[in-house]
């Protein structure tokens, strides 16, 4: 109970820094991108980095994985005396 009532609170504080845009979550409400055309005619688009982006999140969650459950089984540690 006292874990769920600490992330209630943590959620409560948090709740206007953190914001959803079509790229990933930001600090920022509105994301600040340049858009332009070079000299040769090519489009480019430059955004502030992100929090973390959508397309990161499997990524991530693979390495986590990896990090608590290795795929060549659970290390062992042996102390030699």
């Amino acid at each position: 109970m006292k874990i769920i009532a600490q992330l209630l609170i943590i959620m409560f504080f948090f709740k206007g820094c953190l914001y959803l845009n079509e790229r990933g979550v930001s600090a920022n409400y509105y994301s600040e991108c340049k858009e332009y055309y070079d000299s040769e005619g090519f489009y480019h688009k430059s955004c502030d980095e992100n929090l973390f982006d959508y397309k990161d999140v499997p990524e991530k969650i693979k390495k986590t994985k990896e990090s608590i459950m290795p795929e060549h089984g659970v290390r062992e540690f042996k102390f030699g005396f």
